[in-house]
Protein backbone atom coordinates (compact mmCIF):
# COMPACT_ATOMS: atom_id res chain seq x y z
CA UNK A 1 0.00 0.00 0.00
CA UNK A 2 1.45 3.30 -0.70
CA UNK A 3 0.77 6.11 1.14
CA UNK A 4 1.19 10.37 0.34
CA UNK A 5 1.24 12.23 3.28
CA UNK A 6 0.95 16.44 2.19
CA UNK A 7 0.98 19.28 4.53
CA UNK A 8 -2.21 19.95 6.21
CA UNK A 9 -2.86 23.13 4.24
CA UNK A 10 -3.13 21.44 1.39
CA UNK A 11 -5.75 18.86 2.77
CA UNK A 12 -7.72 21.77 3.88
CA UNK A 13 -7.51 23.11 0.78
CA UNK A 14 -8.77 19.40 -1.42
CA UNK A 15 -11.14 18.64 1.47
CA UNK A 16 -13.37 22.04 0.82
CA UNK A 17 -12.57 21.70 -3.23
CA UNK A 18 -16.57 21.72 -2.80
CA UNK A 19 -16.58 25.41 -1.91
CA UNK A 20 -17.40 27.70 -4.76
CA UNK A 21 -14.76 30.26 -6.06
CA UNK A 22 -14.97 33.41 -8.00
CA UNK A 23 -15.29 32.84 -12.10
CA UNK A 24 -11.48 34.64 -12.02
CA UNK A 25 -10.46 32.62 -9.57
CA UNK A 26 -7.28 30.14 -9.74
CA UNK A 27 -8.60 26.70 -9.17
CA UNK A 28 -6.76 25.01 -5.92
CA UNK A 29 -3.56 23.41 -6.69
CA UNK A 30 -3.94 19.97 -7.16
CA UNK A 31 -0.85 17.83 -5.34
CA UNK A 32 1.35 16.18 -8.22
CA UNK A 33 3.02 13.73 -4.99
CA UNK A 34 3.18 10.24 -5.69
CA UNK A 35 4.37 6.77 -3.64
CA UNK A 36 5.24 7.29 0.10
CA UNK A 37 5.82 10.54 1.35
CA UNK A 38 6.76 11.48 4.81
CA UNK A 39 6.99 14.64 6.53
CA UNK A 40 9.06 15.83 9.29
CA UNK A 41 9.24 19.66 10.88
CA UNK A 42 12.89 20.00 11.72
CA UNK A 43 13.80 23.40 13.94
CA UNK A 44 17.30 24.02 13.36
CA UNK A 45 19.51 25.31 15.92
CA UNK A 46 22.79 26.03 13.76
CA UNK A 47 20.51 28.17 11.11
CA UNK A 48 17.97 29.23 14.12
CA UNK A 49 15.13 28.64 11.77
CA UNK A 50 12.35 25.55 10.99
CA UNK A 51 11.79 23.96 8.24
CA UNK A 52 10.23 20.40 6.34
CA UNK A 53 11.92 17.62 5.64
CA UNK A 54 10.26 15.04 2.67
CA UNK A 55 11.04 11.73 3.01
CA UNK A 56 10.41 9.25 0.09
CA UNK A 57 10.47 6.04 1.15
CA UNK A 58 11.11 3.04 -1.32
CA UNK A 59 8.24 0.66 -2.28
CA UNK A 60 7.24 -1.70 0.23
CA UNK A 61 8.57 -0.45 2.80
CA UNK A 62 6.21 -0.93 5.21
CA UNK A 63 5.85 -4.29 3.96
CA UNK A 64 6.52 -7.63 6.50
CA UNK A 65 8.94 -9.46 4.87
CA UNK A 66 10.71 -5.64 4.69
CA UNK A 67 10.56 -4.96 8.13
CA UNK A 68 14.59 -5.74 8.99
CA UNK A 69 15.57 -4.32 5.75
CA UNK A 70 17.67 -1.37 5.26
CA UNK A 71 18.40 1.26 2.13
CA UNK A 72 21.01 4.28 1.03
CA UNK A 73 20.24 7.60 1.77
CA UNK A 74 20.13 10.39 -0.55
CA UNK A 75 19.85 13.52 0.56
CA UNK A 76 18.40 16.56 -2.01
CA UNK A 77 18.49 19.58 -1.47
CA UNK A 78 16.08 22.37 -2.46
CA UNK A 79 13.01 19.89 -1.56
CA UNK A 80 10.23 22.20 -2.38
CA UNK A 81 11.14 21.69 -5.60
CA UNK A 82 11.38 17.64 -5.62
CA UNK A 83 7.75 16.12 -5.45
CA UNK A 84 5.31 18.42 -5.81
CA UNK A 85 4.08 20.92 -8.76
CA UNK A 86 2.21 23.17 -6.14
CA UNK A 87 4.88 23.69 -4.14
CA UNK A 88 7.87 24.49 -6.30
CA UNK A 89 8.58 28.11 -5.87
CA UNK A 90 10.69 28.54 -8.63
CA UNK A 91 9.70 27.20 -11.39
CA UNK A 92 6.49 25.74 -10.49
CA UNK A 93 7.34 22.19 -12.20
CA UNK A 94 8.40 19.50 -9.68
CA UNK A 95 11.79 17.72 -10.76
CA UNK A 96 9.43 14.16 -10.52
CA UNK A 97 11.91 12.82 -7.92
CA UNK A 98 9.33 10.42 -6.79
CA UNK A 99 8.14 9.08 -10.37
CA UNK A 100 11.65 9.07 -11.50
CA UNK A 101 13.13 6.67 -8.90
CA UNK A 102 10.39 4.85 -8.48
CA UNK A 103 10.67 4.13 -12.03
CA UNK A 104 14.39 3.51 -11.96
CA UNK A 105 14.09 1.17 -9.01
CA UNK A 106 11.45 -1.03 -11.25
CA UNK A 107 13.84 -1.11 -13.80
CA UNK A 108 16.17 -2.51 -11.52
CA UNK A 109 18.59 0.45 -12.53
CA UNK A 110 19.28 1.56 -9.03
CA UNK A 111 18.64 -0.42 -5.59
CA UNK A 112 15.61 0.42 -3.61
CA UNK A 113 17.17 3.60 -1.89
CA UNK A 114 15.32 6.30 0.78
CA UNK A 115 15.00 9.82 -0.97
CA UNK A 116 15.06 12.92 1.48
CA UNK A 117 14.32 16.27 0.31
CA UNK A 118 15.78 19.02 2.36
CA UNK A 119 13.87 22.58 1.96
CA UNK A 120 15.43 25.36 1.33
CA UNK A 121 14.99 28.44 3.93
CA UNK A 122 13.05 30.94 0.94
CA UNK A 123 14.89 34.35 0.93
CA UNK A 124 17.74 33.01 3.01
CA UNK A 125 18.53 30.11 0.34
CA UNK A 126 21.56 31.41 -1.01
CA UNK A 127 22.90 32.64 2.48
CA UNK A 128 22.89 29.06 3.74
CA UNK A 129 23.94 27.54 0.39
CA UNK A 130 26.94 29.53 -0.69
CA UNK A 131 29.95 29.03 1.39
CA UNK A 132 31.51 32.18 -0.66
CA UNK A 133 30.38 34.95 -1.89
CA UNK A 134 28.20 35.20 -5.53
CA UNK A 135 30.57 38.81 -6.72
CA UNK A 136 28.40 37.97 -10.08
CA UNK A 137 25.01 37.76 -9.07
CA UNK A 138 24.70 39.66 -6.13
CA UNK A 139 28.20 41.79 -5.59
CA UNK A 140 26.27 43.11 -2.48
CA UNK A 141 25.64 40.14 -0.74
CA UNK A 142 26.58 39.78 3.14
CA UNK A 143 29.06 37.23 4.21
CA UNK A 144 26.98 33.72 3.83
CA UNK A 145 26.96 31.19 5.94
CA UNK A 146 27.04 28.30 3.64
CA UNK A 147 30.48 27.00 5.25
CA UNK A 148 28.03 25.79 8.52
CA UNK A 149 25.39 24.19 6.05
CA UNK A 150 27.60 20.28 6.24
CA UNK A 151 27.40 20.48 9.36
CA UNK A 152 23.23 21.26 9.16
CA UNK A 153 22.88 18.25 7.66
CA UNK A 154 25.12 15.81 9.65
CA UNK A 155 24.03 17.28 12.62
CA UNK A 156 20.50 18.08 12.57
CA UNK A 157 19.15 16.42 9.35
CA UNK A 158 21.07 13.14 9.30
CA UNK A 159 20.51 12.47 12.99
CA UNK A 160 16.02 13.22 12.54
CA UNK A 161 16.38 10.76 9.13
CA UNK A 162 18.62 7.83 10.66
CA UNK A 163 16.68 8.09 14.06
CA UNK A 164 13.19 7.09 12.27
CA UNK A 165 14.25 5.63 9.39
CA UNK A 166 15.79 2.05 8.72
CA UNK A 167 19.15 3.63 6.55
CA UNK A 168 22.19 2.50 5.27
CA UNK A 169 24.59 4.14 7.45
CA UNK A 170 28.50 4.46 6.03
CA UNK A 171 29.83 7.03 3.38
CA UNK A 172 28.97 4.07 0.33
CA UNK A 173 25.41 4.60 1.19
CA UNK A 174 25.38 8.05 1.32
CA UNK A 175 24.75 10.36 -1.20
CA UNK A 176 23.81 14.31 -1.38
CA UNK A 177 22.67 16.02 -4.86
CA UNK A 178 21.82 19.43 -5.52
CA UNK A 179 21.35 21.98 -8.39
CA UNK A 180 22.25 25.92 -8.83
CA UNK A 181 23.06 27.49 -5.46
CA UNK A 182 22.12 23.97 -4.27
CA UNK A 183 24.45 22.34 -6.49
CA UNK A 184 27.35 24.25 -4.90
CA UNK A 185 26.00 23.35 -1.57
CA UNK A 186 26.55 19.70 -2.34
CA UNK A 187 29.87 20.11 -3.92
CA UNK A 188 31.06 21.76 -0.62
CA UNK A 189 29.56 19.18 1.51
CA UNK A 190 31.33 16.23 -0.45
CA UNK A 191 34.69 18.07 0.04
CA UNK A 192 34.05 19.19 3.58
CA UNK A 193 32.70 15.69 4.70
CA UNK A 194 34.41 12.89 2.75
CA UNK A 195 34.16 10.52 5.01
CA UNK A 196 30.34 11.19 5.07
CA UNK A 197 28.75 11.58 1.39
CA UNK A 198 30.24 9.02 -0.71
CA UNK A 199 28.30 10.16 -3.82
CA UNK A 200 27.25 13.34 -5.31
CA UNK A 201 23.97 14.52 -7.90
CA UNK A 202 25.35 18.10 -9.14
CA UNK A 203 23.15 19.72 -11.82
CA UNK A 204 24.77 23.30 -13.12
CA UNK A 205 26.43 24.87 -9.80
CA UNK A 206 27.14 27.96 -10.05
CA UNK A 207 31.42 27.76 -10.42
CA UNK A 208 31.69 31.37 -10.61
CA UNK A 209 31.34 31.65 -6.76
CA UNK A 210 33.74 33.19 -4.30
CA UNK A 211 35.22 34.57 -7.91
CA UNK A 212 36.17 30.89 -8.79
CA UNK A 213 37.15 29.87 -4.84
CA UNK A 214 35.39 26.65 -5.16
CA UNK A 215 37.45 25.60 -8.39
CA UNK A 216 40.74 26.40 -6.87
CA UNK A 217 40.21 24.37 -3.43
CA UNK A 218 38.58 21.28 -5.46
CA UNK A 219 41.51 20.95 -7.49
CA UNK A 220 44.13 19.45 -5.41
CA UNK A 221 42.00 16.64 -4.06
CA UNK A 222 43.05 12.86 -4.80
CA UNK A 223 40.23 11.55 -3.71
CA UNK A 224 36.94 12.52 -5.44
CA UNK A 225 33.84 10.83 -4.36
CA UNK A 226 31.19 9.47 -7.30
Amino acid sequence: MRKTLVPALLVTGLLSSATAFPADAAPPCKSTVSGDLRLHALASRIFGNTRTIRVLLPPGYDLPENRSRRYPVLYMLDGQNLFDACLSDVSHHEWGMDEIVYRLVAEKKIPPLIVVGVAHAGRKRDHEYLPYKDFVGDPEMDEPAGKRFPDFLVREVMPLVDGRYRTLQGQPNTGIGGSSYGGVATLYALMARPNTFGYGLIESPTMWIGMGQLVRVSSPLVALPV
